[in-house]
């Protein structure tokens, strides 16, 4: 997924999740139209897989900021 995103720079990969066996990849698009195209490729290219999408804007990078607040709180000076 990260390569499919990355080659043709329509977005930057901020996060990668594994929970119960579910992989949730969390990526800073340029436009959700560009980035949707994107992941139809994905799931041409993985047909045995379960490759969802969904986009929500947050033009502050609120999301990665909170997520490291929250998991990594000790870490961050």
């Amino acid at each position: 997924m990260i390569t499919v995103m990355r080659d043709c720079r329509v977005g930057s990969p901020v996060l990668i999740e594994t929970f119960g066996g579910k992989r949730i990849y969390y990526h800073y698009v340029v436009d959700r139209h560009s980035a949707k195209l994107r992941f139809e490729k994905a799931k041409l290219l993985f047909p045995d897989e379960m490759i969802d999408f969904d986009t929500h804007e947050d033009p502050e990078w609120g999301f990665i900021d909170r997520y490291a607040k929250n998991y990594f709180h000790e870490q961050i000076v």
